[in-house]
This record gives structure tokens, C-alpha cells and sequence, in this order.
């Protein structure tokens, strides 16, 4: 058309094609993204609840915390009447709870003083029992069903054996001796559950010979008491550990006493032989020694017995040569003549 044609050439590109401003007059306003919605500043814009299960949990524990501390607050400012009375009943501050009365509350104080458990000495040594199964580990060395008499003979017979000397020694003989009692306890624990398998398992296996019913007994009791039995073992292995570990301590430490009174005696004897020479009083205390005079002369007379003894030993082979040299002499002596009278 020609008046569009003209309308298209006379027409600015301006007024035909908006600007950019002029199209971002027609389009909406759009507002930034912060912190609050374009509805209302009431309602924050939050991240969709991705919470892992531990951070639920934490988020649980710090509000029970949080709870607790304002529980605790509350229970503070209440007076020390009201208090008191919240004990009694039992119940938490801030809920309703019934009101005791004296009498009440005085059976119950007196209710509560009937469960204080055992009070005397004999009580309380049965009562610490109660969790004592095997007594191979602990402080509780002899079950009630072992005979204290034999345990006493056992403890004597060791210490008669291993002869400790102070407290040190004394210690680890009465471990040895405790060690000793719990290991000779584990080979009838092991025949106590078999015989419980046996009794248990009487039943079973009627179906196979007789002749193979008894080691089927016990291997099912083997694996029935599998864990008890394992246990059993290694309990075993770690005394027997525990005694090579302190039997080999007690020995050194008895020899290193042995040379300490070795050289105390050696020490005290050129002591004693000199106040001797100079007839002088010799006392072993005034040297801070606690053996006697006594003592120290049989030291020293075993000491002269000893260096005899070894003086006689090396005298023997001397003597043994000389004899052996004198019939050497005497055999030629003997064929010397021989030859003579039968020469002549």
C-alpha cells in the first residue's frame, strides 16, 4: 500500500522499534532476591530441609539440652519449702503433683532405710560375689566351693619353695601361688561342660550307632559351649604367661639380693678381722647392716672352708702326677733289673 509504504519511509525507526528502555517499561518490575519474599516480610525465604540423620539427631540433642537447662532454672527459683516437697513426691517442677503427708512421708523415709542393701561386713563380702562366675580374673581368688585349708597348704607350700624376702618378693610369691590355684581350676571347668554336654545331649543321636554317640556328644557340646571353651583357653594361656613374667622377675630380683649380701658379708667380715686383730667390739649395726655377728663368722668360715676345698682340688692332679710318675719310675726300675739278672 502506498500510504503504508510512505507511513514505513517517513515513519523514524525510533518511534516503530521501542528501545530497550522503552520495552523495559512494559515488562513487570522484578525485584531482587533477598532475604524476605515480595509477599511479606514475615516470611524469610529458607533452604529446603536436606538434613543429614545426624545432624537431625544433634539438632534433637542440643533442644533436649536446651530443655533441661531451663528445667533446672526453673527448678532454682522455686522457694526451699516447694522444693523439698518436689523431691518427696518425686515429680517434675512445674506439673501437678499430690501433696504428701507427714506421716507419709515419714513411712516412706523409713520404707527407703529397709533397701539400703547389706550393712555389715559379712554381708557385704557375700554380696560382692554375685558376679563371680570362674575367678580366673579379679581380685577374688577362691570360690565358695573351694576348700580354704587346701588353698592355705598350697599358699605355704610356695612360700617355702620360692622363699621371698621383703615386700616386693612376698608379692609376686602370693601372685605365683594365686596364679598356680586358677590354673589348676580350668582343666575342671573343661570337664564340667562336657559333663553338662553329656546330660544335655543324652537325647540326641539316637539314629547313629551306639559306638559313635559319644564323640558326636562331644562335639556338639564343642560347639554348643564354643565360646565358653575358647574363653577357658585363653584364660589358660594368659596366666601361664603371667606366671613365667613374674617367676622370672622373683628370680632376679632374689639374686640381685644374693650379691647385695654377698658383698655386705664381704664387706663386714675385713671388718671384723681387723677389730679382731686390734681387739677392738665390733658391731655389725653400726654399720647399718642387719646381720649378726654370728652371721658374718660363718660367712667367714665358709669362705676358709671353700678356699680349701678349692686348694684341695688343684693339690689333687699334682699329687695324681707325682704318683704317676713315681710307678713310671718304679716299672723302669723293675724292667732294668730284669734285663740284668738276664744278662747274667
Amino acid at each position: 500500500m502506498p500510504g503504508s509504504s510512505a507511513l514505513q519511509k517517513g515513519t523514524p525507526a525510533c518511534s516503530v522499534k521501542r528501545s530497550q528502555n522503552q520495552v523495559d517499561l512494559f515488562r513487570p518490575p522484578v525485584q531482587p532476591l533477598t532475604r524476605y519474599s515480595s509477599i511479606g516480610a514475615s516470611f524469610p525465604l529458607r533452604k529446603a530441609n536436606h538434613m543429614t540423620p545426624r545432624q537431625l539427631r544433634r539438632a534433637a540433642e542440643r533442644k533436649a539440652q536446651k530443655e533441661a537447662r531451663r528445667a533446672a532454672n526453673q527448678f532454682a527459683s522455686i522457694p526451699s519449702a516447694e522444693t523439698e516437697q518436689i523431691e518427696n513426691s518425686g515429680t517434675e517442677p512445674g506439673t501437678e503433683h499430690p501433696t504428701i503427708s507427714p506421716a507419709q512421708l515419714a513411712a516412706n523415709r523409713a520404707n527407703a532405710q529397709l533397701s539400703t542393701g547389706p550393712t555389715t561386713a559379712t554381708g557385704k563380702a557375700i554380696s560382692s560375689l554375685n558376679a563371680v562366675k570362674t575367678a580366673l580374673t579379679g581380685r577374688t581368688v577362691l570360690l565358695p566351693s573351694d576348700d580354704a585349708a587346701e588353698y592355705e597348704r598350697h599358699i605355704r607350700a610356695y612360700a617355702k619353695e620360692l622363699q621371698p624376702l621383703g615386700q616386693r618378693e612376698c608379692d609376686l610369691a602370693q601372685s605365683i601361688a594365686d596364679i598356680a590355684w586358677r590354673l589348676k581350676r580350668i582343666p575342671g571347668l573343661i570337664m564340667a561342660i562336657f559333663a553338662r554336654g553329656r546330660i544335655e545331649f543324652a537325647d540326641s543321636f539316637q539314629q547313629h550307632d551306639a559306638s559313635l554317640r559319644p564323640g558326636l556328644i562331644e562335639i556338639e557340646t564343642s560347639l554348643a559351649y564354643e565360646k565358653q571353651l575358647r574363653n577357658l583357653q585363653l584364660q589358660e594361656g594368659r596366666l601361664a604367661r603371667r606366671r613365667e613374667k613374674e617367676t622370672a622377675e622373683l628370680r632376679r630380683l632374689q639374686q640381685e639380693r644374693s650379691q647385695r649380701e654377698a658383698e655386705d658379708l664381704d664387706t663386714l667380715s675385713k671388718v671384723y678381722l681387723l677389730a679382731k686383730r686390734e681387739n677392738k667390739p665390733f658391731d655389725p649395726a653400726q654399720y647399718g647392716s642387719e646381720f649378726s655377728v654370728h652371721d658374718v663368722e660363718c660367712y667367714i668360715e665358709g669362705r676358709r672352708a671353700a678356699q680349701s676345698a678349692r686348694q684341695t682340688r688343684q693339690q689333687q692332679p699334682e699329687q695324681a702326677k707325682t704318683h704317676h710318675e713315681f710307678e713310671g719310675h718304679s716299672r723302669e726300675r723293675a724292667a732294668l733289673s730284669r734285663t740284668a739278672e738276664s744278662v747274667i
